[in-house]
């Protein structure tokens, strides 16, 4: 089952996958373990990624701020809560908002579902406005 959600995808009954898990899992029975370090196989969708380009922070868009997951709900543009929501994560690093820090801007689209079921343990994706160090 998924914590986000309850939801649950059934995964193969053989003793590979069965194996797979457990390794997946580090052997510990029960505990929880973040999406982030599931393998690829236990994935739910697949993002792929269409466009990759470098810009510094106040250089996003309204429509950028939205599809970062801002409505413009606590403050009167997404833009601005997109400012709120990136000082509370990047401030105390030294990536404040003021410091207008050079970012990866990395673009994606969800894959066909039709892949999700030809996946292999392999390397994740990412997604999001990032700090380029």
């Amino acid at each position: 089952r998924y914590r986000a959600d309850n939801a649950f995808i059934e995964i193969e009954n053989t003793q590979e996958a069965s194996y797979k898990w457990m390794d997946a899992r580090g052997n510990h029975g029960d505990n929880w373990r973040p999406s982030i370090f599931m393998p690829r196989w236990a994935c739910r969708i697949i993002l792929d990624i269409v466009y990759v380009r470098v810009e510094r922070v106040q250089e996003i868009s309204e429509d950028d701020a939205i599809a970062e997951g801002c409505t413009g709900e606590h403050f009167d543009l997404a833009v601005n809560d997109f400012i709120w929501l990136w000082d509370s994560i990047n401030a105390k690093r030294g990536f404040s908002w003021e410091s207008n820090p050079w970012v990866w801007v990395v673009e994606f689209k969800v894959a066909p579902t039709a892949t999700l079921t030809n996946i292999v343990a392999d390397a994740g994706d990412s997604h999001g406005y990032m700090p380029s160090e």
